[in-house]
């Protein structure tokens, strides 16, 4: 714990010596002329008339451990807030059991597949007069995290996974363009390091949710601006860096994050056009946490409009209540990870005539651990 604290205390001193000329950096629009990142005011004028649907997913995570494969579920959760379409339940949870034999970790990339073919479907709806949605709020990022070494034409089923989520993004930003709809993401497990390398300060190791929280003050936001403008200037950092023949980890991690923001924008068509937005509710929320999402504004519903509806919207949990909603709506209990092993053993049994044979594909690999899926 020693050694932990006196690395983090490291990280975290820049940030506590530099906080007010890090502000005054991003109040007078950056280092930039093109006036990002900046600071400002929470707008407490927007659409209040707005029909929102949010969308989550929850998923096994790891899977249940099984003798023939590995045990999937997904549960996607979506509510409408502000409307009540006819052709679609207005709050549903609903699940999808897969059994695999295949890498750990399969469930994400699945879980991903199942949230955007709703939205995709959602959208076509909308696109044919069936049903009218202003915005679309996911709980996670908008812009899918392509791991590193991700081939489009690779034969792993990760890397399919992956180009089926891309392609299902590339077709959910089309309707959602065609249909004039505005999409969010909002990140809670916000790791990201784009602050430091805006406001040519590419040492700060603190990552940009955890300085937001330090300081901005409820109402307050900071807009980094585009992808395509983090890119740009990330990419102008590290050729200053590099013309002035400095070597280390930093200029590393910067080749690192440049290579693979430009792979996201190469993949993922209108991706360079979503805006990375941090605030800060005017409600007091645990631990003062600032709040980081990704817009993809309509023509409709401009950013500020977005921004105002989501401040609003977000409570004590430093989220918006819609994703609240969808996020308790897709939990797992243990009780149904009994049930579905349970479910699959008797099924398989019934269908193969043969209980032996059955138990040898759906009993547990690690019969020490039954506790953890419902077992007494």
């Amino acid at each position: 714990m020693d050694k932990e604290v006196k690395r983090m205390v490291r990280i975290a001193r820049p940030i506590k010596e530099k906080a007010n000329e890090i502000r005054q950096i991003i109040e007078r629009g950056g280092w930039d002329p093109r006036n990002y990142p900046r600071l400002d005011k929470i707008p407490d004028k927007y659409p209040k008339n707005l029909c929102v649907v949010a969308v989550d997913t929850g998923f096994t995570e790891p899977s249940v451990e099984l003798t023939g494969g590995r045990l999937v579920i997904v549960i996607k959760a979506h509510a409408f807030f502000g409307c009540e379409p006819r052709c679609i339940g207005g709050k549903e949870a609903t699940a999808l059991v897969k059994f695999l034999e295949s890498e750990e970790g399969i469930a994400k990339p699945i879980s991903k597949i199942v949230e955007r073919r709703f939205i995709v479907d959602l959208l076509k709806r909308k696109e044919l007069g069936e049903l009218h949605v202003d915005m679309i709020i996911l709980d996670g990022e908008l812009i899918p995290r392509i791991p590193p070494g991700y081939r489009r034409r690779s034969e792993r089923l990760m890397m399919k996974l992956y180009t089926r989520i891309i392609d299902l993004s590339n077709e959910m930003f089309k309707l959602a363009f065609n249909t004039k709809t505005a999409l969010v993401g909002v990140i809670k497990r916000s790791y990201g390091h784009f602050l430091g390398p805006l406001i040519n300060m590419p040492e700060l190791e603190l990552n940009d949710k955890a300085i937001a929280t330090y300081i901005l003050k409820p109402g307050e936001y900071i807009d980094l601006g585009y992808y395509f403008d983090i890119i740009d200037k990330t990419r102008g950092v590290l050729e200053n860096l590099e013309k002035k023949k400095v070597k280390g980890s930093i200029v590393r991690t910067l080749k690192q994050r440049v290579e693979w923001l430009r792979k996201i924008v190469d993949n993922v068509d209108w991706s360079g056009h979503t805006r990375i937005i941090l605030y800060k509710s005017w409600v007091p929320s645990y631990f003062s946490l600032a709040t980081k999402v990704e817009v993809w504004p309509s023509d409709n519903l401009p950013t500020d409009s977005i921004l105002g509806y989501l401040a609003a919207s977000t409570g004590i949990n430093g989220v918006p209540y819609q994703i609240d909603v969808v996020d308790s709506m897709c939990r797992i209990p243990r009780s149904l990870l009994l049930e579905t092993q349970q479910q699959l053993f008797r099924d398989l049994a019934i269908k193969l005539e043969d209980v032996k044979l059955a138990m040898s594909i759906a009993g547990l690999t690690n019969p020490e651990k039954m506790a953890r899926i419902g077992f007494k």
